[in-house]
């Protein structure tokens, strides 16, 4: 490598240059010198210079993708989760109604039986045991929404009956529930 000696412009020191370079800044002053002509390594140190340049611009655009495939994964993630929340928020709602509806309807069929009961209680005091028998065998629990009176009105109906029989045979001496086996059991066949 050759050096020359120059003079700096600006402030007249002594710079030592590389041969090859056509830009170059005094080292004291900081002024930028421009030389005349281009050499070779100077030609091949800027078409480096723009190679990296251009190099650097592609690997900015890269990483842009790679930021913006992240953020749309990101979004599409929370997306994602935001219908499965909303679904699962949906499918609560729909299970808090329906036990709503359904513990109304309950509530409902368990007044419409009670209802039954205390017109059986009528009958038997105005000693019409018929009539008494044929609704005490219409206590069936049958809300389709929930299984949860089924063993009590079962229960229910077995005590009614037997009152009725209790009753009958104090007023009559017998019973007329002629349709019903030993066990009491007859009208739980047909359910």
């Amino acid at each position: 490598m050759e050096l020359k000696s120059l003079q700096c412009p600006n402030c007249g020191a002594t710079l030592d240059i590389e041969d090859g370079l056509d830009t170059f800044f005094c080292k004291y002053c900081g002024y930028k010198i421009l030389l005349e002509g281009q050499s070779k390594a100077a030609y091949e140190a800027k078409v480096c210079v723009k190679h990296m340049e251009h190099e650097e611009r592609l690997q900015d655009k890269r990483d842009s993708h790679e930021r913006f495939k992240m953020e749309f994964a990101q979004k599409d993630q929370r997306n994602t989760f935001l219908i499965v929340f909303s679904i699962f928020g949906a499918i609560i709602a729909l299970c808090l109604i329906i036990s709503l509806f359904g513990n109304a309807g309950a509530k409902r069929q368990e007044r419409e039986l009670q209802a039954i009961v205390d017109q059986i209680m009528i009958d038997i005091e105005n000693e019409d045991f018929a009539e008494a028998y044929v609704k005490a065998n219409s206590l069936y629990w049958d809300d389709s929404w929930t299984s949860k009176g089924e063993e009590k009105w079962h229960a229910t109906r077995k005590e009614v009956i037997k009152q009725i029989e209790e009753a009958e045979k104090k007023v009559t001496g017998t019973t007329s529930n002629s349709a019903e086996d030993d066990s009491g059991e007859f009208w739980d066949w047909f359910n």
